[in-house]
């Protein structure tokens, strides 16, 4: 049986109709590989400090602001899964603009270290300080952060010191400074423009040239001729037909 002590953290919302086909699509590749998934949203009926499971989603109470109700989302669903979930060690937090060949993430987290562990993009940025001045960071991209079950009550317990404004992933990495950073390759499709042959026959190169490479996380967010949905249906239709036919 393929490894599966993981649990899966997809930050949701409706605020792009693309999200739905995102939704669907890691619905069933968790689905096909057995893997437990979570998606975070959030509804102003749920009360402050809680959160309410309904079915595969995890609700918490809704935050007007963007970046404070992203990581109200992740602060409270690792809170939740520490609490209530059994025999995990691993966290993927990542979003419905993201896709990843779960076979092989099961088999890079099998021998990956069970303690403290950070992993997946590497970014890196000049982050604003309350006292003013920047701080050069070194983190892990929102669109996929891997962590040993471990490093949850630490990020529980410095949550308060992080500044609000920070999104989840900038104040994941403050808060696990003292760690050394994973980078975890990803395969970006975020520069199709048209949903011509051409275009096609890019993205198809890409996702060939991925699966040589072993790469199993995909960005998928575009912008040009069409609209979004437009031109990330094309894309998810290509990832779907050559990893999950």
């Amino acid at each position: 049986m393929a490894y599966n002590r993981y649990i899966i953290l997809v930050i949701d919302s409706d605020s792009d109709p693309i999200y739905e086909t995102g939704r669907e699509l890691w619905r069933l590749n968790a689905a096909r590989h057995g893997a437990r998934l979570f998606f975070l949203r959030a509804r102003p009926d749920v009360p402050d400090d809680t959160v309410y499971l309904d079915g595969d989603v995890i609700y918490s109470s809704w935050v007007e602001e963007m970046h404070p109700r992203i990581n109200d989302k992740t602060h409270k669903a690792i809170q939740y899964c520490l609490e209530n979930v059994a025999d995990f060690d691993y966290i993927l937090r990542t979003n419905l603009s993201s896709f990843y060949r779960l076979d092989l993430l099961a088999n890079f987290l099998e021998s990956a270290p069970k303690e403290a562990f950070y992993a997946g993009p590497l970014t890196h940025l000049a982050v604003d300080i309350e006292e003013g001045g920047k701080y050069e960071l070194d983190y892990i991209s929102g669109s996929g952060i891997v962590m040993s079950k471990d490093l949850i009550p630490i990020l529980l317990g410095k949550k308060p010191e992080i500044p609000t404004y920070h999104v989840d992933d900038i104040w994941i990495g403050v808060a696990l400074l003292f760690l050394p950073r994973h980078d975890i390759p990803r395969c970006d499709l975020t520069d199709i423009r048209d949903i011509d042959f051409g275009s096609t026959r890019q993205v198809v190169a890409r996702l060939e040239e991925a699966a040589q490479q072993g790469i199993f996380h995909f960005r998928i967010k575009n912008a040009g001729k069409h609209p979004r949905y437009v031109l990330d249906s094309l894309v998810f239709s290509l990832v779907m037909q050559r990893f999950l036919p």
